[in-house]
């Protein structure tokens, strides 16, 4: 038993000798070499996880090796730790300007405005050109669209569509447009949604951003009976809130009023998203929403969960239970169309980047929904799809 345990010990401690080679051979070169070869192959993993090792290994700090760490950091969306990495590689090489368009991409991504100002200044200066965050930018579009099947021959399907941008005013500003539509068939009749809406945010500290929002919203009612009158009635709403990130953590909370049912509606969303990686590559996150109104009160819970399952490609589920009726979601960007109750839902797909500064995105979506009038009983079934375009990756 002694003899095999002295083999053990020997096994690993040859297999720790074998691996610290790796990074020991000739100083400074195989450190290089091997750095480079995980660069050039995208392998942001081994760069990341044996960082300590190389720099140990390369007898130095040195600018190529800095840098291909921070790259790794930026590739996998862990933008506060590239930031970190990336002025260490200008530090090492102040004349150079790729490190410094990168430092400037992640202090954008963070919400660190004030460095991101000196950072472009220090790129004009070295003759670089800068997109800049701090003057008027496009920083956004997006499009989207849903069909979605009804299981009950007393209402029909629903089809939804959705089209916007973001605006950058200033540095640390950004304000938000979307045009939306929505219809739906019932046995009493047409509806048909219009809606327009508008955000405004602004960051001051790293990880803080407030917001407000506003809804202008038509609703069509087109009645079965002949010669009934086509009907119209305008809701508006208004939200204010905040969210913050700090390391592994994110918290956001709204305060949104409306006047749907030409009643008073008070609703307040709060969440919590964890990060246990400390970047984008896992997040659990779960939304409370409370809401008041003159003839209902109630709750809706939604959790969700994302995780990267390959190189520029996440997997995404979304869950919601509720007893309430007319609820405003994502930044009261998505209404519900109907004062129907929807008592619970579950989205799951995709999201996959080809490319930086582009994302595209499919889920398939099943809801159980209580028609509002006669109480009737069905479900939605169907596919949400659509396309982000984020001009500022660009940088």
């Amino acid at each position: 038993m002694l003899k095999f345990r002295v083999r053990i010990v020997i096994a690993i401690s040859f297999l720790q000798v074998t691996q610290n080679l790796a990074f020991a051979q000739v100083p400074g070169l195989p450190a290089d070499s091997l750095s480079y070869a995980w660069y050039l192959q995208s392998n942001w993993d081994s760069l990341i996880t044996y960082r300590d090792e190389l720099l140990e290994a390369s007898g130095s700090d040195y600018y190529y090796l800095r840098y291909r760490i921070a790259e790794a950091f930026y590739m996998k969306g862990d933008f506060h730790r590239s930031a970190n990495e990336f002025r260490k590689a200008v530090k090492l090489n102040t004349a150079d300007t790729f490190a410094l368009k990168r430092l400037a991409g992640s202090l954008f991504f963070t919400g660190r405005w004030q460095e991101l100002s000196k950072a472009e200044r220090r790129l004009e200066n070295l003759g670089a050109f800068v997109y800049h965050s701090g003057r008027k930018a496009l920083t956004g579009i997006s499009a989207e669209g849903a069909y979605r099947f009804s299981d009950s021959p007393d209402i029909g399907n629903l089809t939804y569509l959705s089209a916007g941008g973001s605006f950058s005013p200033a540095g640390g500003f950004g304000l938000t447009a979307l045009a939306q539509d929505v219809k739906q068939t019932y046995y009493y009749g047409d509806i048909h949604q219009q809606n327009v809406y508008a955000s405004v945010s602004g960051s001051w500290l790293s990880g803080l951003t407030a917001f407000a929002t506003g809804n202008l919203i038509r609703a069509t009612f087109k009645p079965v009976e002949v010669g009934a009158l086509t009907r119209y009635f305008d809701y508006q709403t208004v939200s204010g809130g905040f969210s913050f990130r700090r390391n592994h953590w994110q918290i956001e909370n709204e305060l949104a009023f409306s006047n749907f049912g030409y009643e008073s509606n008070l609703q307040n969303t709060a969440g919590v998203t964890w990060f246990p990686h400390g970047d984008n590559r896992l997040q659990l996150g779960v939304a409370a929403i409370i809401k008041f109104s003159d003839t209902e009160s109630g709750y809706v819970i939604k959790p969700n969960i994302t995780t990267r399952i390959a190189q520029r490609l996440y997997w995404s589920m979304q869950g919601y239970s509720g007893n309430v009726t007319n609820v405003l979601e994502n930044r009261s960007s998505l209404l519900n169309n109907t004062p129907d109750l929807i008592k619970y839902r579950i989205q799951t797909g995709f999201y996959w980047y080809p490319l930086d500064y582009l994302i595209f995105f499919v889920f398939a979506n099943y809801e159980k929904r209580n028609e509002a009038y006669a109480d009737i009983p069905y479900s939605l079934k169907g596919i949400v799809f659509g396309l982000r375009l984020l001009p500022l990756s660009l940088r």
